[in-house]
Parts: structure tokens; C-alpha cells; sequence
């Protein structure tokens, strides 16, 4: 998963590149509809089972939320779905899944990244951007009030900025499998029902399969 080892990469680098835009069309995306299927998922560290016997079919426009404790293993599951860990035993199959968008309970924002280079970051074409990808990306920084930061670094953002850069880079790809890590934690009230509307909005206009863990 790009993001997630490129963040790692990136923090004690200087890496500055320049959003460019090109007038060409985009590719296609892939046609059908995005299916998700677990089968009997888990893992295990050392001798410890973190996750066992997970099951799911989930299609386009599911919602399917993780409600559990903390520490039960969610964002485990969710890196597994992303493929960022390999599962112990099981199986999982992404049908008509061009992309995934994934907002990370800790944001993971790339350190030397401006606000929309972080969010363009999530696009294969980075940091070429074709005109509907520019527009994407301009929707995204107004709904989620971050137009005026666009030019800012993470650490100039306060936490609650940061996190709104993070689920508008789970967004921009348009994917058909969204998975949010606790996305409106640390959010105030007004905040939470702006970005839930963005993501019910988003939600029903791409038809993604949702994994939502709270």
C-alpha cells in the first residue's frame, strides 16, 4: 500500500514535487460492480491469534461498520483488506476494485507534502493530474474547508485539519473500496456532520464497498 510505505520512507526525507496538469482523459475505470469477499481471515503474531474466522461478501453501496472495543483488532482487519499486512490463514478477493482509499486512524500524512499534494498523493498518476482529477481535487478542498491550507505542511495544520486532509485523500481516487479508520475522532460536532455528509454523498455517487470501524 503506497501510502503507508511511502510515509515511512518520506519523514526524514525532502521530497518537494509539483502538482502539473495535463489535458489529457483518464483511463477508464474498471466496469462491474466492486465486490468484496472474506473468507474464514486471520492472523497471528508469534503465538498470539490477533484475528480468526473472519467472514464477509459485501457489494456496492455497503456500508459495513466495526463496532468493537479498542484494541480488538479493526485496524488489523482494515490493513489486511488494504493488503498491508498478510493474512495467517483465510482468503480475500477484490472484484471490480480499481482503487482503495484508506483514512488512517493516525492520518499518516507525508511530512514534506503541502495539504493537496497529500491528497493528490492517494491518485496512480501522481502528480500528473488530468482536468477531472484537478477538479476532484478542488471539490475535496472546499467541502472539506481546507481551500485556504492547500499550500500549508501537516505541521502547520491543527488536528482536526489534518484529519480532514486524511479522508479527502481516501476520497480523491474515487475508489470502489473505502475503508475509515475512525474518521471523525477528535472532530467538534459541526465537523463531524460536514465530513459525514461528504462521505454519504461521495458513498452513494461511486457505489464503494465501505469498511468503517469505530
Amino acid at each position: 500500500f503506497l501510502i503507508d510505505y511511502f510515509w515511512k520512507k518520506m519523514k526524514t526525507t525532502n521530497f518537494q514535487p509539483v502538482l502539473k496538469r495535463t489535458d489529457k482523459p483518464g483511463d477508464t475505470p474498471e466496469t462491474g460492480i466492486p465486490q468484496l469477499h472474506i473468507h474464514e481471515l486471520g492472523i497471528s503474531y508469534g503465538n498470539k491469534k490477533v484475528l480468526t474466522g473472519f467472514s464477509l461478501v459485501a457489494a456496492a453501496g455497503a456500508i459495513c461498520q466495526l463496532k468493537t472495543k479498542s484494541g480488538s483488532g479493526k485496524t488489523t482487519l482494515l490493513k489486511l483488506i488494504a493488503g498491508m499486512l498478510r493474512q495467517s490463514s483465510g482468503t480475500i478477493r477484490r472484484i471490480h476494485i480499481h482503487s482503495t482509499g484508506f483514512s488512517f486512524q493516525d492520518q499518516r500524512l507525508i511530512p514534506h507534502l503541502t495539504v493537496e499534494q497529500n491528497i493528490a498523493f492517494a491518485l496512480n498518476t501522481f502528480p500528473v493530474l488530468n482536468i477531472s482529477q484537478h477538479q476532484k481535487l478542488a471539490l475535496l478542498l472546499h467541502r472539506t474547508g481546507l481551500t485556504e491550507h492547500r499550500n500549508k505542511l501537516p505541521d502547520e495544520l491543527s488536528g482536526g485539519e489534518q484529519q480532514r486532509v486524511n479522508v479527502a485523500r481516501a476520497l480523491v481516487a474515487e475508489p470502489g473500496l473505502l475503508l475509515l479508520d475512525e474518521p471523525l475522532t477528535g472532530l467538534d460536532a459541526g465537523l463531524k456532520l460536514q465530513l459525514l455528509q461528504l462521505l454519504k454523498d461521495e458513498i452513494q455517487s461511486n457505489k464503494a464497498v465501505v469498511i468503517w470501524a469505530t
